[in-house]
């Protein structure tokens, strides 16, 4: 596992004026953990907590990286999906809540959320 010194995006964005990203910069941080959420769910996973605490920020050259961190309700889906109810409530998807099976779905709806307190918190 990679060092990623520069602690996680929840503290990362604590600290901005505002404390909320720019657009431009949203986006660019939205993409990343798309392409880290892609790797996962081609390997038919699910991540399940995807938030602002478990994207770890490292220093690469001059710029950011994003990584996602805390694989604890990482599971394989299977052909069936999953029904457990996990993740962190603010970030869980409809059909988490609502005890419905589900698959990759619920990570992308975790990412939406993600974007929103990115912009808007």
């Amino acid at each position: 596992m990679e060092y990623c010194e520069q602690g996680n995006l929840l503290t990362y964005q604590a600290k901005l004026a505002g404390k909320t990203f720019p657009l431009k910069h949203a986006t660019k941080i939205i993409f990343e953990v798309m392409k880290g959420l892609k790797c996962i769910h081609e390997k038919n996973f699910i991540h399940r907590d995807i938030k602002s605490e478990n994207v770890l920020l490292k220093k690469e050259g001059n710029n950011l990286g994003y990584k996602i961190a805390d694989f604890g309700f990482a599971r394989s889906i299977g052909g069936v999906g999953a029904k457990t109810h996990c993740g962190t409530e603010k970030y869980m998807a409809p059909e988490i809540i609502s005890n419905s099976y589900y698959g990759i779905s619920v990570d992308i709806w975790a990412l939406g959320v993600l974007f929103y307190f990115m912009l808007f918190a």
